[in-house]
């Protein structure tokens, strides 16, 4: 590793320490300190500052989002405390909140953490970990939600709340350039097409980037970006009670495939070399190794590719005492990933995924006016709803390859030989579920919240091999494990489940708010689209019930300084973990675990032209019970890194012309566990990066222009692993896909109004 965290940290105190002792003398003699930005969210269904909201919500406007960088969803994770956010390829980013996120890509398997775009649950991850563009806001909740949202929530919830059609004109347009052939541009405009009755929208996206990993087999770049994306967005006002608000959107990505390093330099063997050595009778070597961290040296470069698109529409109709809300939203995603599972320059193994979903959500929900009467004389606020959701997919998983004969049989049989598993999956689900929150005092107040839900999914499971051999390469018995024979079946299986929230806070002072809460959360159950026999297929894994507790400060201790702590503990029955089996592929199997905790998010603003805002988690969670993977317990929860924090200053230097404006952040993550695969825990080891950007602004704010670098230290770090060794293996061989190496660039951006 080339990291150094104490070196980088101290450089970034010394920034600081260096930017406020310029401005200190200055700001002595002005008194008045400046306001810390207040953030107005819907989190918990009502219009308020995210300060006023007693639970752990971190909120990021659509502004700080671009001068963070963060352009995908993955970019989140540095700045939300207790959130981590690992992909190993398009269709595989994963979510996790505390310890609660989905054990593995199939569609039988789902998020316990909610992600939703303007209200619409997004279940497959692929569509869920796009490009960000055309945001007001990104709201992050963290603990069981299921009081306020009708899905999946036992975790947090994530809402992408886009920007609305406004009432006058407005344009903006950003192009951006930089090393690796970065190009991009984003297109934003909106304005009335019938006054003060109709009003549009639309925004575009376009990214590409030349692949920073390179296939010495072939010569060919990996882990580039090809991605076009664009919405329309419409809002009819059809009186001052009356409101329809409807967006369509959609989103191509076609990027050079996701390649990972093949280290250590010692080389890189999985489980189907053991496999095909002993069918072969003679060792199969991988291939040379490649030494460099941004090279691999593997016959099959990949392919990725996802289409989505989607629609919402959302009637508000405000009544005398109390607002209605119907949000009706429809959306289809199209996957393909190809990738080398063997990582040599034999095609021993590869895994190809054809994914097709189309799922679809109404909910109707009524919250309290708070000058009805129903909000009996604002002393009661509340909010209950009705939420329905379906999703249809199917999914073909072929693990395939083209030697295999050849070096099982010394050349009597050559051809294509695959394993093939076909899935599909229907799911319906239903669900009621309200909060209220009653003024007990002028300072305190009780909330009570409960959910109940119903779900039923049937899975369709079938196994084929194709085998010139005649199933002597992946054939019953002869795969190592994969399966135990070729089945096709199909089973239902339902899920109830009521949950509650109990929760009081209390005013210290106008500025300070301590509260404290009890809730459940739930996530359905499912199937195992890999199993081994028709019997593993049929059975069911159980749905995940988590009990949290929480205790929180909010508090604005002065006007130039807010920290928000929270402390909590989580007691998780039956969460879904994967397991990698002897034969290979991924398994849901349910443990239990202690998750417990603490947050903090602190913004300070010692002078008008410096702001610094810091992060901090710590999250200590073990695995006390799994039946079917021992080794587990005792052990750090998949996906979940100890400590992790971040960093960031903005210093803005006025000019008689316009302003000049430096920012740096710094993140850290402690290493993490991931999925568990014969008798082994791997971990991914702790990173840490530092970017930095340097932008102007003109006095009219008609155009600014940055300059930025990300990976300022030029980090050699990894996002995430693979699982899938073997007892041929080096030491500490693993996959790995390596972060991105330095990359900087321009962006220039021109507004019109």
């Amino acid at each position: 590793m080339k990291t150094h965290t104490n070196k980088k940290t101290k450089i970034i105190i010394s920034i600081v320490a260096a930017i406020s002792a310029n401005t200190f003398a200055e700001e002595l003699e002005n008194e008045e300190k400046p306001l810390i930005e207040t953030i107005t969210v819907t989190a918990d269904r009502h219009s308020k500052s995210a300060q006023d909201v007693a639970a752990s919500i971190s909120a990021i406007n659509g502004d700080n989002i671009e001068t963070l960088g963060i352009q995908d969803v993955d970019g989140l994770q540095n700045f939300v405390p207790g959130l981590s956010i690992k992909s190993q390829g398009i269709g595989t980013t994963s979510f996790n909140i505390r310890g609660v996120g989905q054990a593995q890509d199939d569609i039988t398997v789902e998020s316990g953490v909610g992600v939703f775009i303007d209200d619409i649950y997004i279940p497959r991850m692929g569509a869920a970990g796009g490009t960000l563009y055309d945001l007001e806001r990104v709201e992050v909740l963290r603990g069981p939600q299921g009081t306020l949202y009708g899905r999946n929530t036992a975790g947090g919830s994530i809402n992408f709340i886009t920007k609305k059609p406004e009432d006058y004109f407005n344009a903006k347009v950003s192009a951006t350039l930089g090393n690796r052939n970065i190009q991009e541009i984003k297109a934003y405009m909106t304005g009335p097409l019938i006054d003060e009755k109709l009003m549009a929208q639309a925004s575009f996206v376009s990214k590409t980037a030349d692949g920073y990993m390179e296939n010495l087999n072939t010569g060919n770049k990996g882990n580039g970006t090809d991605t076009q994306a664009g919405r329309i967005a419409l809002q009819y006002i059809a009186s001052d009670d009356v409101s329809l608000f409807f967006t369509i959107d959609a989103e191509d990505s076609n990027p050079d495939p996701t390649m990972m390093n093949i280290g250590p330099e010692d080389g890189y063997q999985s489980f189907v070399h053991q496999l095909f050595n002993d069918l072969a009778g003679f060792t199969i070597l991988p291939g040379e190794a490649a030494t460099n961290f941004y090279e691999t040296n593997i016959d099959n470069d990949g392919e990725e590719e996802l289409k989505t698109w989607g629609l919402m529409t959302r009637l508000e109709v405000a009544h005398d005492d109390f607002d209605a809300a119907y949000i009706f939203g429809y959306r289809e995603s199209e996957l393909v990933m190809d990738a080398d599972r063997d990582m040599s320059t034999l095609s021993l193994l590869h895994e190809r995924h054809d994914e097709d979903s189309e799922w679809g959500s109404f909910e109707a929900r009524f919250s309290s006016n708070p000058n009805g009467h129903l909000s009996l004389n604002q002393n009661l606020e509340w909010v209950v709803g009705y939420y329905y959701f379906f999703e249809d997919s199917s999914k073909e998983v072929n693990l395939y390859n083209e030697d295999a004969a050849a070096f099982a049989t010394q050349g009597a049989f050559d051809g294509y030989t695959a394993l093939q598993f076909f899935q599909k999956q229907d799911t319906e689900a239903h669900a009621i579920f309200g909060q209220a929150t009653y003024k007990l005092t002028d300072f305190t107040r009780l909330t009570g919240g409960a959910r109940w839900t119903t779900e039923e999914k049937t899975a369709g499971i079938a196994t084929n091999v194709i085998d010139p051999a005649g199933g002597y390469i992946f054939g019953p018995p002869n795969n190592g494990g994969i399966i135990a024979e070729i089945y096709d079946t199909e089973t239902t299986e339902s899920w109830d489940d009521f949950t509650i929230k109990l929760a009081v806070e209390h005013d210290l002072s106008d500025d300070t708010l301590l509260y404290g809460s009890y809730s459940e959360g739930f996530k359905s159950g499912g199937f195992n689209g890999t199993s081994a026999t028709k019997a593993l297929a049929e059975t069911a894994f159980s749905p995940e019930n988590v009990t949290n507790y929480e205790f929180g400060l909010k508090s604005d201790v002065t006007e130039w300084l807010r920290a928000n702590v929270s402390l909590f503990n989580m007691d998780y029955k039956d969460l879904q973990t994967a397991i990698i089996s002897e034969g290979g592929t991924p398994f849901i199997l349910n443990t239990e675990a202690d998750i417990q905790g603490a947050e903090l998010d602190i913004i300070l603003v010692p002078f008008a032209d410096l702001s610094v805002s810091a992060n901090a988690s710590f999250i200590d969670s073990e695995y006390v019970k799994s039946e079917g993977a021992p080794e587990l317990i005792g052990t750090q929860v998949n996906g979940v890194p100890e400590f992790s924090y971040s960093v960031a200053a903005d210093y803005f230097i006025p000019l008689s012309s316009g302003e000049i404006n430096f920012h740096i952040d710094y993140s850290w993550e402690d290493e993490t566990t991931t999925t568990s695969t014969l008798g082994t825990v791997p971990k991914l080891v702790s990173w840490d990066v530092i970017n930095l950007t340097l932008g102007y602004t003109p006095s009219d704010e008609s155009w600014k222009v940055a300059a930025w670098v990300k990976n300022a230290a030029d980090s050699e770090y990894w996002l995430s692993i693979g699982s899938a060794t073997a007892s041929t293996s080096p030491a500490d061989s693993i996959a790995r896909l390596p972060a991105p190496p330095i990359t900087y660039g321009v962006s220039f951006s021109y507004f019109w109004e």
